[in-house]
């Protein structure tokens, strides 16, 4: 109820919210039915079948043309959506945006600590450095790129993001937008591996894109991850 509502109090924007329930168990729809505001939407998946399937469905309802992407452990700070989506209409070329967050316990209690990671190509070719929470993308973009694949179980955004790279550069928006919830429990904090989500990668990469753009930057991730392995091997050319 927090999340909706932290959504639902933002100002000066106008917003549509999909609320995607994953035939969750609890009184989630019941506490969502308290809520009467014509910006809202509820949908129920008839059976569990995962966060990438869930936001596959909140995708395909939405009709604005940016998504902001929200989760329900998570609350936006009052009247941040407004001034990070004017920022990042106001950035040459940008499809996606994302923000820094405050990290805090189970209570909203704050940790001490900031997510903060500006674009690096050779470090998001290595792990996860774009936050999911309140990210801003092009709706045109994630349907292009074909949404999220619903046989991840974990690493379903990190699989995205790395698609989402054939079409530019995400933007950091430098600004505190949201608090996160850091607990045991949170989806992205069990520990595994990323091997599924490469192995999509270097099948991509072994094939030529149909678009001049979208096969230049897909040049440049081979570059990278051909330098990246180098690395890892210490395989410098001799000077």
């Amino acid at each position: 109820l927090e999340a909706v509502k932290s959504v639902l109090d933002q100002r000066s924007i106008t917003l549509e919210l999909i609320v995607v329930d994953d035939a969750s168990t609890d009184d989630s729809l019941d506490i969502l039915e308290t809520l009467d505001d014509p910006r809202m939407t509820v949908a129920r998946l008839p059976e569990q079948r995962g966060a990438a399937a869930a936001r596959n469905e909140a995708l395909a309802l939405a009709r604005a043309p940016w998504i902001s992407l929200f989760d329900a452990d998570d609350v936006m700070l009052p009247d941040r959506l407004a001034p990070y989506f004017r920022w990042a209409l106001a950035q040459p070329n940008c499809f996606r945006a994302y923000c820094a967050l405050e990290l805090t316990d189970r209570a909203l209690q704050p940790l001490g600590r900031q997510s903060r990671n500006p674009f690096d190509l050779f470090k998001m070719l290595q792990r996860n450095i774009l936050n999911q929470a309140m990210s801003l993308v092009k709706a045109e973009a994630l349907r292009q790129a074909g949404g999220y694949d619903p046989s991840l179980r974990v690493c379903e955004d990190y699989d995205l993001w790395l698609r989402l790279l054939e079409f530019g550069t995400p933007r950091f928006y430098n600004q505190v937008c949201m608090l996160y919830r850091q607990h045991d429990s949170n989806l992205g904090r069990v520990t595994i591996s990323n091997e599924a989500v490469f192995q999509r990668l270097n099948e991509r990469l072994q094939l030529r894109a149909d678009d001049p753009l979208r096969e230049a930057r897909r040049e440049q991730m081979r570059r990278a991850r051909q330098f990246l392995e180098a690395s890892d091997r210490k395989d410098w050319p001799e000077v």
